[in-house]
């Protein structure tokens, strides 16, 4: 009997979690598109996201992508202003000679968040390799939430027992924000 009970509590916690996962928002790819703004005081940073292709030696590749850019105005002064974003990337081509700032990918057709690397145009992360480490997570249809992780971004990068160590630079974008949708 206490078997019996013991395997109905198991079955009870996983069908419970397993209501709870598929509760879970998602939102199709499309609606992490457009432009997105975080206000604080004197700061204003806007991203834009356009849904993007990448191309590597004319084979495109499988993962869904946003191709991104952003702007940093700081006391009424703009400080970074890379709005300007295609939506082809070429493998084949230098990143630093992209108008793409930031890539966000998945898998899935319909998400709640996305993976992303980060090419900030001061810091020069890796050379302007980028820094991965950092996700989107859409909270509200017109809520994103965005987040840096520089001492992720560097293990990831690093990878190896070899790989000479990397410090942290910082970044010259907010990294832990919440970005509203403005179009």
């Amino acid at each position: 009997m206490r078997n019996v009970i013991l395997i109905i509590a198991i079955l009870f916690c996983a069908t419970t979690f397993s209501v709870a996962q598929t509760q879970e928002q998602l939102y199709p790819i499309e609606d992490f598109v457009g432009t997105w703004q975080y206000v604080n005081n004197d700061t204003v940073f806007t991203v834009k996201f356009v849904k993007g292709t990448s191309i590597n030696n004319h084979v495109q590749t499988r993962m869904l992508r946003l191709h991104g850019g952003y702007a940093l105005e700081v006391n009424g002064t703009l400080l970074d202003s890379y709005l300007d974003v295609d939506s082809i990337r070429d493998m084949q081509v230098n990143p630093s000679e992209r108008k793409i700032y930031v890539i966000a990918s998945t898998l899935k057709s319909y998400t709640r968040s996305l993976g992303m690397t980060f090419y900030d145009q001061r810091k020069k992360h890796f050379n302007g390799k980028g820094i991965g480490g950092g996700s989107i997570v859409m909270i509200a249809p017109n809520k994103l939430y965005w987040k840096l992780d520089e001492a992720l971004g560097i293990s990831l990068t690093e990878g190896c027992e070899d790989c000479p160590e990397v410090k942290p630079i910082g970044f010259s974008v907010p990294t832990n924000v919440i970005l509203t949708k403005v179009e």
